[in-house]
């Protein structure tokens, strides 16, 4: 499977600038539950800080539900 790293900055207000998005194949199989836990966890706190992945997973979740 292709690497699923990603890479984020904070700036001077908190927030978070993300350099490296998550697969949308890799979002399916977390909605899905069918990730390692250690992997799982790492995609859920990128999701608190990357709204473009959040966005992205939202529009995944429609295809796995």
């Amino acid at each position: 499977m292709a690497s699923r790293t990603h890479e984020s900055r904070a700036l001077r207000n908190g927030s978070m600038i993300c350099r490296n998005h998550i697969e949308e194949d890799t979002l399916e199989l977390f909605l899905l539950k069918r990730l390692p836990k250690a992997e799982a966890s790492q995609i859920a706190w990128h999701l608190m800080s990357c709204e473009t992945c959040r966005e992205a997973a939202g529009r995944a979740k429609l295809f796995v539900e």
